[in-house]
């Protein structure tokens, strides 16, 4: 899902670039007030509708128009859960609502920076009103052309120049164009492979454009997902660079760059992803025809690994420690990841996993959490959909009743510190006290 928070502060200006002189900055103090009632007004209802993430958006775009607004400063501090503990189809009805009024406010936003633009005498002016135009609206026709850009099926908005290549059936490598059939062929080689950027990772890749291009977007969405679950407890984590995703075009590839870049590492050749902390790096290739799984499942769950990793420093070695189920049962909640109408949502009862532990559990073979809890990195690994499904207890269950305790409780473990009682200190109670709520929990789950 596309954020609704702009990466600039408002217009994006220093104020010697528009003198309070000129019309330029009349209308940009007009804009100002226009942006903080249009979005204060959604704001307002959001909250009314019980849309606490949206309303927390709305309340930054406040800010962004008026850095002193207390009303903003007051939403924020007193908005509640980000978090979503059920999606009902009312609530999503009100959500669709509220997307449709904010698309309408972000077309006519980025109609008054392009006439802003239109009016600019100095060129860095110009310049920043069609960025702010085309934060509110990527899509927008004419911010794009004021940008020297064009519209390429397939590809989106580039320069003028570089649409023209294309047109050509040109294709850019190695700081030249050439024909597109000679491209895609070199870039089947993981020397000169695809590269994409998100705001979060990188994925490289010898399989194909396209194909890189959907494993970004699915681990952007799981990071998003992610974020807003430890809000409030742990904070996003630092990053110099985005997070590197390698995905290889088959095993074959995967396992040559395994022995060259991890020398004497046992080989995983039978799963279809992983992460390691070495270096730093999310190992992805096609599924064998025999793995139910799918590879964008793959990709959330290894990405989960690799942002919790950069999220919270180990300070110890977690596979060597208690808890250790945990850890998988992150990853595994974290592959339900799904957008709805521009929504994301995590935890659906129909996922392979939260749908497999609720069929396993059904026919008796979920063990008890006291022995879930006493397994190592090796005997937790036929258990995921089940550690998959304690998650989603300890995160959803009694309206988040164990939420916070939860996500203090992982970071604890993800930090490889954690001790026998770390889970009794957490929750003031033992893992078999547990039981039979989220056993009745996942049977509810429909």
């Amino acid at each position: 899902m596309r954020s609704c928070l702009p990466a600039l502060v408002f217009l994006g200006l220093p104020l010697a670039l528009v003198s309070a002189e000129t019309p330029a900055a009349v209308d940009a103090g007009a804009v100002r007030k226009w942006l903080l009632a249009e979005h204060g007004k959604l704001a307002a209802s959001c909250k009314a509708d019980g849309l606490v993430e949206e309303a927390c958006d709305e309340y930054r775009m406040m800010l962004l128009a008026n850095p002193a607004s207390a009303e903003a400063k007051k939403g924020l501090a007193t908005a509640g859960r980000l978090w979503v503990t059920h999606w009902d189809e009312a609530l999503h009805s009100k959500f669709k609502a509220y997307r449709a009024d904010r698309k309408t406010l972000d077309a006519a936003a980025a109609e008054k920076f392009v006439a802003l633009a239109t009016r600019a005498s100095a060129a860095k002016s110009a310049e920043a009103f069609i960025k702010r135009a085309l934060e509110y609206d990527p899509d927008c026709k004419e911010a794009r052309e004021k940008a020297g850009q064009a519209f390429v099926e397939g590809c989106g908005w580039v320069s003028k120049a570089e649409a023209e290549k294309r047109a050509q059936g040109l294709l850019p490598i190695g700081g030249q164009w050439l024909p597109a059939k000679d491209v895609v062929e070199r870039r089947k080689k993981w020397a000169e492979a695809w590269v994409v950027k998100g705001e979060h990772f990188e994925v490289t890749s010898n399989h194909s454009l396209e194909g890189a291009t959907d494993l970004l977007a699915r681990a952007e969405e799981m990071y998003g997902a992610l974020m807003r679950e430890f809000s409030g407890v742990v904070a996003p984590p630092k990053l110099d660079a985005p997070m590197k995703i390698a995905y290889f075009a088959t095993r074959a590839d995967l396992d040559e760059h395994d022995r060259a870049a991890h020398p004497g590492r046992p080989y995983l050749t039978s799963w279809p992803g992983f992460f390691l902390a070495d270096d730093k790096l999310c190992h992805i290739c096609p599924m064998a025809p025999h793995v139910i799984t799918t590879i964008q499942d793959t990709v959330r769950h290894e990405g989960c690994h690799q942002v919790t990793y950069f999220m919270i420093p180990a300070i110890g070695d977690y596979t060597q420690r208690p808890c250790y189920w945990v850890i998988e049962g992150l990853a595994a909640y974290f592959e339900t990841t799904e957008v709805r109408d521009g929504k994301i949502l995590v935890g659906s009862p129909t996922h392979l996993r939260i749908r497999t532990a609720r069929e396993e559990m059904a026919a008796g073979k979920a063990v008890p959490l006291v022995e879930l809890f006493r397994m190592n990195q090796s005997s937790t690994q036929p258990w995921y959909p089940q550690a998959a499904g304690v998650v989603h207890f300890f995160l959803n269950a009694a309206d988040g009743k164990y939420h916070k305790a939860f996500c203090e409780f992982y970071r604890i473990v993800q930090e490889g510190t954690a001790g026998e009682d770390t889970f009794q200190k957490a929750f003031g109670r033992g893992p078999e006290t547990f039981e039979k709520e989220w056993r009745e929990w996942i049977a509810g789950l429909k």
